[in-house]
């Protein structure tokens, strides 16, 4: 199985090559690098390359225009390696349970945050939202799980038992809510907006939820560690970021470098290892395990 996952993960790079996500920018520089910054376009060739050579795909001298044709491929791309991915776990039973996908749903459509609609009526949603600082949202990707009919387990809807919990439907035509399991920002880069709207849409959630909270993740190709960092770090919103391609940041981001002759340790290394270390990035191939956990 893992190997099936581990060309799920090439299949993934392959099409963000060949669909031109990852390509080669004005001045020679890669896109997902900052070209005012020397560690970040050092990194992100080192790490494209690497990329390149494990699918066999040269890398592009040309690519989309505009952040939200780049934005909505990235997002395509991650959507398809994580439906397959976790379509095996569950083939090879890890979780079993009715789960689907969506791209840019609002948030008041599941089970968790259906009191949302409450602050919509009357024609003055803007200012009852501003008032009670509700906002509905809509995630990049959404992983939710269908509730399970009465029938499914033999239930007739009259025992005078688990009425309210949301896994079981009790709705008369089996329509009720579905269950928000994940919510995933796709950041092909990093930057300080990013950063803050990733953190400030997971803070929403956490805030407005009536029930289980459900994951928050980003998934990003950024090259910079101290970029990963102003999203990565620190614990609360976020449950974890995971990073395209780790193992290929991790080759791409030596321990030292030298500097006037002498060999220091790299502060990009220092803090992709804190982050690796401290569980707070991972690889997109672990996502699809943690997502069913």
């Amino acid at each position: 199985m893992l190997s099936q996952i581990q060309q799920m993960r090439l299949d993934y790079h392959t099409n963000l090559l060949v669909n031109e996500l990852i390509h080669i920018a004005a001045l020679g520089h890669l896109n997902i690098a900052d070209s005012g910054n020397r560690n970040s376009c050092a990194i992100a060739c080192d790490m494209t390359n690497l990329m390149a050579q494990n699918t066999g795909i040269a890398i592009s001298h040309t690519g989309p225009t505009g952040d939200s044709q780049v934005g909505t491929m990235f997002q395509q791309e991650t959507l398809t390696f994580l439906q397959c991915a976790v379509g095996l776990l569950q083939q090879n039973l890890l979780r079993t349970g009715n789960f689907d996908w969506a791209v840019q749903r609002h948030i008041d459509q599941f089970e968790q945050y259906q009191h949302i609609n409450q602050y919509s009526i009357g024609g003055q949603n803007a200012f009852l939202l501003a008032d009670v600082g509700v906002y509905n949202v809509k995630p990049d990707i959404v992983f939710f799980r269908t509730p399970i009919t009465l029938s499914h387990i033999g239930a007739t809807g009259a025992e005078p038992v688990a009425q309210y919990t949301p896994l079981l439907d009790r709705s008369p035509n089996n329509d009720g809510p579905h269950i928000l399991m994940a919510s995933i920002s796709c950041k092909l880069t990093i930057r300080s907006d990013r950063s803050q709207n990733t953190r400030t849409e997971a803070i929403g959630l956490i805030r407005q939820r009536k029930g289980s909270m459900p994951k928050m993740v980003c998934v990003t190709a950024e090259p910079l560690p101290t970029r990963l960092a102003s999203i990565a770090a620190g614990t609360g919103e976020i449950d974890c970021v995971y990073h395209a391609a780790l193992s290929e940041l991790l080759a791409a981001v030596p321990t030292h470098i030298s500097r006037r002759s002498k060999s220091i340790i790299n502060p990009q290394r220092t803090m992709l290892d804190i982050l690796v270390n401290g569980r707070r990035l991972r690889d997109i191939s672990d996502l699809p395990f943690d997502l069913i956990l």
